[in-house]
């Protein structure tokens, strides 16, 4: 009698967590750019980058996205560097994650072995990155590495060959939807078939003061995605190696260091907090804002999605969620420990 009655309390709890979720995180506004369309179309779903959590992260896409838009024929394209086994990067956390394997990410997917396309990283590395150099951060803002920026174009990389891999099909795609594999997908997303030539479309949570796009979620038309590709793989080539000063102002950089002082300063002297010693004499460029400026250049339609359109919360390896992002979607937090439990209910 008790564990019925516990199931039925829990059963109530998960119900009320997943309307509060529903309703009140994630209320969509009306919003005719993004309204759903039921009109029939084939659309190329560009996965690019390291998978993390895949199996949790594919089930959100398929019920969000993929079932959700039934109108939509998806083709699943994903691109994976095979000679990276193991991921560390101390700046999220992860020390020696090991990377799930081939067999895992195919049966996860299930649509056959020609989704996934297989190029090494130490390959892209010697043929495009030996002339990165310290020289080439003086434009970034704090907390850029040479190792971060090399990063920075292996994902570039990763979006043009999974995205490449997407046109060998020779398919009329109107529709190309470019996301993460490291990306928990929090709530249902409406896509139609009538976008632009010229445009895509990204959730506005994405835009910072109008001068930054970042790239973990975008929907394109055929002649947007072939530029939103090119921006890593030609255009932050360009900018990089250029130096070009673009539009940073005259004396950014002097401006960058008085504020980095005073973090420090009001930081009670905390080296952990501000290393100002490294970072002072740095610009502001980071990869969302030359993003922003390559799709400004050619004239790329950028249309802001309703508020709370596609939340998404990046996945560190070993299963932890990006705690910026459980500020910005907290009741996507509460959905993702909800997959994460009858995961593991599915796996017993």
């Amino acid at each position: 009698m008790l564990s019925m009655r516990f199931a039925v309390v829990l059963f109530l709890v998960v119900l009320s967590l997943n309307l509060l979720c529903h309703f009140w995180f994630f209320q969509l506004v009306d919003d005719p750019k993004v309204a759903h369309n039921h009109t029939q179309c084939q659309a190329a779903f560009i996965l690019f980058g390291l998978p993390k959590s895949f199996p949790l992260v594919w089930r959100a896409y398929r019920q969000n996205l993929i079932d959700h838009n039934p109108h939509i024929q998806f083709d699943v394209s994903m691109h994976l560097y095979s000679d990276i086994k193991t991921l560390t990067n101390p700046k999220n956390g992860e020390i020696n994650v090991e990377m799930e394997s081939v067999a895992t990410l195919l049966h996860t997917i299930g649509q056959g072995n020609d989704v996934l396309v297989q190029t090494r990283q130490a390959d892209f590395d010697a043929r495009n990155l030996t002339w990165l150099g310290e020289k080439h951060l003086m434009h970034f803002g704090p907390g850029w590495t040479l190792n971060t920026l090399k990063n920075m174009f292996r994902q570039g990389n990763s979006m043009l060959q999974s995205y490449q891999h997407a046109l060998q099909s020779n398919k009329e795609y109107r529709v190309f939807v470019f996301a993460r594999p490291d990306t928990f997908l929090a709530d249902k997303v409406d896509i139609h078939c009538n976008i632009a030539e010229n445009e895509l479309i990204v959730p506005s949570w994405q835009v910072h003061d109008d001068d930054e796009n970042n790239d973990r979620f975008a929907v394109a038309g055929p002649a947007a995605a072939r530029i939103y590709v090119q921006a890593k793989a030609q255009g932050f080539f360009h900018y990089v190696k250029g130096g070009q000063e673009g539009d940073l102002e005259k004396g950014a950089n002097f401006w960058n260091s008085v504020e980095l002082w005073v973090q420090w300063f009001s930081s009670g002297f905390s080296s952990k907090k501000v290393d100002v010693s490294t970072q002072t004499g740095k610009g502001d460029w980071n990869s969302e804002h030359l993003l922003w400026r390559w799709l400004k250049e050619n004239a790329v339609q950028v249309t802001k999605g309703p508020r709370y359109w596609a939340p998404l919360l990046r996945i560190r390896g070993g299963g932890a969620v990006n705690w910026r992002d459980t500020r910005t979607f907290p009741g996507g937090w509460l959905k993702f420990r909800m997959a994460v439990l009858a995961h593991s209910r599915l796996r017993e």
